[in-house]
Formats: C-alpha cells, sequence, structure tokens
C-alpha cells in the first residue's frame, strides 16, 4: 500500500514537472482563492479585535443612561436675499441629579460597582494669549472607575476637591496640544482661565484613539457652583449622563433592569408608558459587534471563496486535456494489469497535489500579505491564524478530489483496447 502510494506520487511529480507552465497556470486559480480567503478572514479577525478592542476600553462593563431622545427645529437666519434655513437637531433630554442619587442606591441597583454622574458645558478657556471653546465635563472622582482612563502626568480629581467645589482641572492631550501648544510640554501645574475663574491643571488623561477632541473634566461641584447656572424646571441639578460599570460582566444584564426599574419609579411612570430614558450596555453591544463583524468576515470570505471554484474548475479542465493526452499511456497501464482503482487513485492524487501546491503558495502569499499590512497598518494586528492555514490545506485538498473525480473516473473508465487504438 505504502509503495503504491509512493509510486502514485513519484508518478503525480514527474507529470507536473514535464509540464511546468501549465501546471503554474492552472495551480494560479487556486492560489488566487486561497490567498483571498486566509487574507479576508485575517483581516476581519484583526479588525474585530481592534474595534471591540477599542469600544472596551471604556470598560466591557459599563452601562451609561441618557434622558429621552428629543428633536427640535433650529432656524438659521440667512442673507437679504436668503430664505432662514431650518435644521433638524437631535439632543437628549437631560436627567436630574436626584435620578444619579436614585441609580447610586445600593438597595435600589446592588449591580453597580460604580455610578458617576456627568454634566457638561462649553467653557472659555484661556492661557495666556491664548484662548479656546473647549468641552467642559464636570464629574466626580469615581469617573475613571466607571469609563478606565489613562492618565498621561499628574493625578485626577480626589473626592476632597469634588466636596469643596475645588477649582482644578484635567485636560486630554487635545486639549493641552489646542491650548499650550508647544509651549509647554507638561501642564500640570498651570494656572488657566475658564469663564474668567482661575484654575490649576493637575492632570492629563490619554483618551488614545478615542480623542477626537479637545475636553477637560473638572469637579461637578464646582461646575454647577461657579460655571453654570442652569437648572432644571423643578429647580433640579441637570445630569447629561450617567455611567455605571456592574459588578461583573455576568450582572450587566440585571444591572440594566435594576436601572429601568429604578428610574421609571423616579419618574413616576405607568405600566403602559414608554421610557422616558436611554441605556446602553456596553457588553449588549459588543457581543451584537462581535456577531456583525464575523458576519461581514464570513460574506467577505465566500466571495473570495468564488475563485476557490473556478480555480477547481480550471483543474478539471486540465484534467480532462491531461487524460485525452495519456490515453495511450492509460492503455498500456491497464494492458500490463493496472486496475481502475489504480488509473483512478494516479488521476486524483495529481489533481490533489495541484490543489494543494497551489493552496500552500497561496497562503505564503496571504503571510507576506498580512505582514505588510500590518507594518503599514501597525494598530491592526493581522496575524494567520492556525485555523485559517488548516482550513485552507482542507480546501485545497477537497478541491482536488472533488474537481479531480470526473476526469480520474472517466480515465478509469476507459477499456485497454479502445485506449490503446486513439492518436
Amino acid at each position: 500500500m505504502f509503495s503504491k502510494t509512493r509510486e502514485n506520487l513519484r508518478i503525480a511529480i514527474t507529470t507536473l514537472q514535464n509540464s511546468k507552465l501549465r501546471s503554474a497556470l492552472t495551480m494560479t486559480g487556486i492560489t488566487i482563492g486561497v490567498m483571498s480567503v486566509v487574507l479576508l478572514l485575517s483581516l476581519g479577525q484583526a479588525f474585530e479585535t481592534y474595534v471591540v478592542g477599542q469600544f472596551s476600553s471604556f470598560g466591557s462593563n459599563l452601562v451609561a443612561v441618557w434622558g429621552e431622545v428629543n428633536t427640535t427645529i433650529d432656524i438659521q437666519p440667512g442673507g437679504p436675499d436668503e430664505d432662514n434655513a431650518e435644521e433638524l437637531v437631535t439632543f437628549f433630554e437631560p436627567l436630574s441629579w436626584d435620578d444619579y442619587l436614585a441609580l447610586n442606591d445600593r438597595f435600589r441597583v446592588p449591580s453597580a460597582r460604580v455610578v458617576s454622574p456627568v454634566a457638561n458645558i462649553a467653557a472659555e478657556v484661556r492661557w495666556g494669549e491664548n484662548e479656546l471653546i473647549i468641552a467642559t465635563a464636570g464629574v466626580t472622582e469615581t469617573y475613571t472607575e466607571a469609563v478606565s482612563l489613562d492618565l498621561a502626568s499628574g493625578r485626577f480629581l480626589s473626592a476632597q476637591e469634588v466636596q469643596d467645589n475645588a477649582r482644578v482641572v484635567v485636560f486630554n492631550l487635545r486639549a493641552v496640544e489646542d491650548l499650550f501648544g508647544d509651549e509647554v510640554g507638561n501642564p500640570v501645574g498651570e494656572t488657566v482661565k475658564i469663564n474668567g475663574l482661575s484654575f490649576e491643571v493637575i492632570g492629563v488623561v490619554d483618551l488614545g484613539s478615542n480623542e477626537q477632541n479637545a475636553s477637560i473634566v473638572m469637579p461637578i461641584t464646582t461646575l454647577y457652583q461657579r460655571l453654570s447656572s442652569e437648572r432644571l424646571p423643578d429647580g433640579s441639578l441637570p445630569v447629561a449622563t450617567i455611567m455605571l460599570q456592574a459588578v461583573s460582566a455576568e450582572e450587566s444584564e440585571n444591572l440594566v433592569d435594576q436601572i429601568r426599574i429604578a428610574l421609571r419609579e423616579e419618574h413616576d411612570l405607568e405600566d403602559t408608558q414608554e421610557d422616558d430614558f436611554q441605556i446602553f450596555a456596553q457588553n449588549a453591544f459588543l457581543e451584537s459587534l462581535s456577531t456583525i463583524t464575523g458576519l461581514i468576515t464570513a460574506f467577505l470570505a465566500v466571495i473570495a471563496g468564488i475563485s476557490l471554484v473556478v480555480g477547481g474548475i480550471g483543474i478539471m479542465n486540465i484534467m480532462l486535456v491531461t487524460v485525452t493526452e495519456r490515453t495511450r499511456e492509460i492503455g498500456l497501464r491497464k494492458a500490463v494489469g493496472a486496475q481502475n482503482s489504480d488509473i483512478l487513485v494516479q488521476f486524483i492524487t495529481e489533481a490533489v497535489m495541484l490543489a494543494v501546491f497551489g493552496g500552500l503558495l497561496g497562503t505564503l502569499i496571504a503571510m507576506g500579505l498580512s505582514a505588510m499590512l500590518t507594518a503599514a497598518i501597525p494598530d491592526l494586528d493581522i496575524v494567520i491564524r492556525p485555523t485559517s492555514v488548516a482550513m485552507a490545506t482542507i480546501v485545497s485538498v477537497m478541491i482536488g478530489v472533488f474537481f479531480g473525480a470526473f476526469p480520474a473516473n472517466r480515465a478509469a473508465n476507459m477499456k485497454p483496447i479502445d485506449a490503446l487504438r486513439f492518436e
């Protein structure tokens, strides 16, 4: 059995070597197909890892709560000869400080590990002659636990500073760049004017790729008492967002239910009334995101797989031509005792070798391209996984067997006399 297999492989290799150009052209379809499938699968997995990692940087157990979604028409005055322009603006209604207190109640929301309110304003920030309008958030000392911030320098707000309405502020890197430019490398210890009041810069946070615009944070009590006089119609303090971290990933779903119950009670909503707030659960979002990216990757792989079918048809075509060219050889082998199974296995072996060599070459090219893409885009760590290589090898063998079976069967069923008569 082993000697037959070795002989079949020897004959197959000799045959492929005798027709190098034909063999190379036949393998091209399989090579391109395998390369496309392996590379797209690896790209899809790298993209999924990158996107999920970006959102996970805020904390995989994060739950955020906003007020009700509302819309209004913003009228922008036109010129003397123009009509006023109407723009539809969508925004979230603010929550209240009482909502924060309700969610911070461990008896009502036991699945919350951290609860942090956020209030937002746009403030005028001045340093020397430099002046900017910067998005300003008022937060508590628990904010870094809720959203997993990384400090580039200095420190974050303390509980005492929140309690004392301290005039301290933390910048993000973009705000440092926009306000200080190249004049100050590390702004910690600098004094800035915010809406005319002096504040000390105590820290700088690095938001990584999530850092799009300049922003600063300060104690929420300071924002309420010194910078903003905005109040809700009932006189309570407005809260733009409430950020929570579940005690564990398993408790995220329970946390969402507890938030919904607590806020519905707080807002005196009837059973028939819809929620007047929005809840975003990071865990559920990441699961949906992984499903979507997985489907996209699979879809792209199926499209790339079409070239594998085309390559397989090319193998079948060439094997049919080979059978025709080697008809007399088939007749001679049968005349000296070769069985139909011997001829069948011989031609299937040749087809499988074409497919496997093409598949291995495609995998090597995919590895090279993935290394080049990773070097060009470091954030996408494209790795050719062993499962992708194994799949490519198995698919190549299956293509060789499937598309080589018909020509091989045709060769095996030839009658020796007819084959020897063939011109």
